[in-house]
């Protein structure tokens, strides 16, 4: 009996598997991916890098790391608000050069243009801060704000 146990022990001591090397950490490819999202985002004149950085943060957002998923939120909140007020300046815009024909509508024109502008300044700095933050290895504070 003595001798079985000791067999034993010898078989359980060499099926361990040896102890594995600790894998990096997910958090920095995770941090570079939320970059990647948001220089995407400034690449904004063209519509394709922003919808490739739109996905991006929707297919990250359930990330463990509340760092980054502040980031996420975040940047899926801008998207959001500069599609809105993006389709709301074109459609002054839309409306407006018809009937500028009468010269009713150019003062629609100018609004719609200037509320596109005014826009596309206030997207880039909200992405500009965003990786700020993120640079610094912080997260967002306020994730959920219409300001920046």
């Amino acid at each position: 009996m003595g001798v079985e146990t000791g067999t034993s022990i010898m078989t359980d001591l060499s099926t361990q598997p040896e102890p594995q090397a600790p894998h990096p950490p997910l958090v920095q490819n995770d941090r570079m991916i939320a970059g990647i999202t948001y220089v995407l985002f400034l690449l904004f004149p063209t519509f394709f890098p922003v919808l490739i950085g739109l996905v991006l943060a929707y297919a990250n957002r359930d990330t463990p790391s509340a760092m980054l998923r502040s980031h996420y939120l975040f940047q899926i909140r801008t998207f959001w608000m500069f599609f809105g007020w993006a389709i709301i300046g074109l459609a002054m815009i839309g409306i407006g050069i018809p009937l500028s024909i009468l010269l009713v509508g150019i003062p629609a024109v100018v609004f719609g243009a200037a509320i596109l502008f005014g826009l596309s300044l206030f997207f880039a700095l909200r992405c500009l801060v965003g990786l700020i933050y993120l640079a610094q290895n912080k997260p967002y504070p306020r994730p959920q704000t219409w300001l920046i």
